[in-house]
């Protein structure tokens, strides 16, 4: 009887168990949206003549992070929602965007792509749960010696947290991407706060980490989620590459996720990848094999120096 019992209650767990994990999937994709949807809305931005450059930034990781934030500081400033997207272009050319957004992301150390003279790639991934990709695709990394940013969510962080801890072990930069992956804009002040700053204080005390890259879920942003990474000290990162990879019901196949990325190689590029993705998975290590063999070098993005 006490057997039975056992084997009921384990039955039950397991169920729980699956349960949770579907769940934490289904809300993931539902929050995600093609990076192609959000093009035609950057592009109709009105594209300002004769505007600055973008302005230098202090080339530093070492730069202090602050979580004594006023969010009254960000009261006067604009909180209407905008959408990241780029226009992809063919190989060896960096995507265009609008001067206006371009002297925004200027004003809060906000980036999109490094230097197009110089043949260096910047990996980036997103992660909000795992499917077993990770350790594959950190194999995969570590082979080549190959680092990138790991932007994770609250959810990842406390599911996994051996994950995280490799993810620190190995050398690579791990990124804020708010607790639960909300649509910041569109959030309260208080839960904001939460969701940015009272984040970094938990991955700071569990890991002792301290994040200094910030993507905001989706490229959901407005000036003031802006504001507030910049005065925290965060380098704000977007992407000028992306591709709808966050499905992982969806499988094309290595060769697809591998010729979609060749397709778009350029200089300077912040190239956005989901964990989730087998594709991605299944055709990273000849990615990175071939990037290194047309001359292209990684590195983890430091802003330049004034």
């Amino acid at each position: 009887m006490a057997g039975k019992a056992a084997r009921i209650i384990a039955f039950i767990l397991i169920c729980v168990l699956i349960t949770g994990f579907r769940a934490s999937k289904d809300e993931y994709n539902a929050a995600h949206t093609d990076p192609g949807e959000h093009i035609e809305k950057t592009a109709l931005v009105s594209d300002s003549k004769g505007a600055d450059p973008i302005p230098a930034s202090p080339g530093s990781l070492q730069k202090v992070i602050t979580t004594e934030i006023d969010m009254g500081n960000y009261s006067d400033l604009d909180s209407g929602k905008r959408n990241w997207g780029v226009v992809l272009n063919q190989v060896e050319k960096q995507p265009e965007i609008p001067e206006e957004i371009r002297r925004l992301l200027g004003r809060y150390n906000a980036w999109y792509a490094a230097n197009p003279d110089v043949p260096v790639l910047y990996l980036i991934f997103s992660a909000s749960y795992d499917n077993e990709n990770m350790s594959r695709i950190l194999d995969a990394l570590k082979l080549r010696n190959v680092k990138a940013v790991f932007y994770l969510v609250g959810d990842f962080v406390r599911a996994y947290p051996e994950l995280v801890a490799r993810i620190i072990q190995d050398g690579h930069a791990i990124g804020n991407h708010s607790s639960s992956h909300r649509c910041l804009p569109l959030v309260s002040d208080e839960l904001l706060f939460r969701e940015v700053v009272e984040y970094h204080d938990y991955v700071k005390t569990r890991f002792n980490y301290e994040m200094r890259y910030f993507m905001p879920p989706s490229g959901e942003y407005s000036e003031k989620v802006l504001a507030l990474a910049a005065e925290m000290g965060y380098i704000t990162q977007f992407w000028s590459f992306a591709y709808k990879d966050f499905d992982p019901s969806v499988r094309r196949g290595a060769d697809y996720a591998f010729s979609k990325v060749i397709q778009h190689l350029h200089n300077g590029s912040f190239l956005f990848l989901h964990t989730v993705s087998f594709d991605n998975a299944d055709a990273i290590g000849r990615t990175l094999d071939f990037c290194l063999q047309r001359g292209y070098t990684f590195d983890l993005f430091l802003p330049p120096s004034r």
